[in-house]
C-alpha cells in the first residue's frame, strides 16, 4: 500500500518548481481519492521519465482533486 510520504517522495524527486508543501498536499489529496487511484497514477506517470512537477502543474492537480471531492460530497 502507497503513503502520503511515499507519493511526496516520487514528486519531490520529480519536482521543478513544485513547493513541497504542494507536493505534501497533492500526496494527500490523491491518497483521499483512493489508494489505488494514486497507485495508478504514480505508475503512470512513472512511464514518462521525462516529467517534471512544475508549480502550475502541481496547482493544477491539486485543483483537479479538490473539485473531484466536492462533487463526490
Amino acid at each position: 500500500m502507497i503513503t502520503q510520504k511515499e507519493i511526496a517522495n516520487f514528486f519531490d524527486r520529480r519536482a521543478a518548481g513544485a513547493s513541497s508543501k504542494q507536493i505534501w498536499f497533492l500526496a494527500g489529496l490523491m491518497l483521499k481519492a483512493g489508494v489505488e487511484h494514486a497507485q495508478n497514477e504514480i505508475d503512470d506517470i512513472r512511464l514518462n521519465t521525462n516529467y517534471r512537477l512544475t508549480s502550475a502543474e502541481a496547482s493544477s492537480m491539486i485543483e483537479y482533486y479538490l473539485n473531484s471531492q466536492k462533487k463526490a460530497a
